[in-house]
């Protein structure tokens, strides 16, 4: 078992807003998570609340497994609606409008 590195006060997790950034917040929350820093408080906007959700709403082991599943899955949708590339008659890519 880690031994919870010394901090004075409380320890903070403030996760902003922005899509693309909720997969790299899950990453710090791993990162800080390994390093047995556990935060006392998780405040976040827009993706950034969800993953506060999620990292406030399960135990430390619990925690990554479910943030993986949810990117995953976040993932397989995306993927699905992407919208179809298509290659014109000289080779060029373009998607419809």
């Amino acid at each position: 078992m880690k031994t919870k590195p010394r901090t004075s006060g409380q320890v903070v997790l403030v996760l902003q807003g922005g899509g693309a950034l909720g997969a790299y917040q899950a990453g710090v929350f791993e990162a800080l998570s390994n390093a047995g820093i556990e935060p006392d408080w998780v405040i976040g906007t827009s993706i950034g609340a969800i993953n506060g959700a999620l990292i406030a709403d399960n135990t430390p082991s619990q925690c990554m497994p479910r943030l993986r599943k949810v990117y995953g899955e976040l993932l397989l949708v995306l993927l699905r609606r992407q919208e179809p590339t298509y290659k014109t008659q000289n080779g060029d890519h373009f998607r419809s409008c």
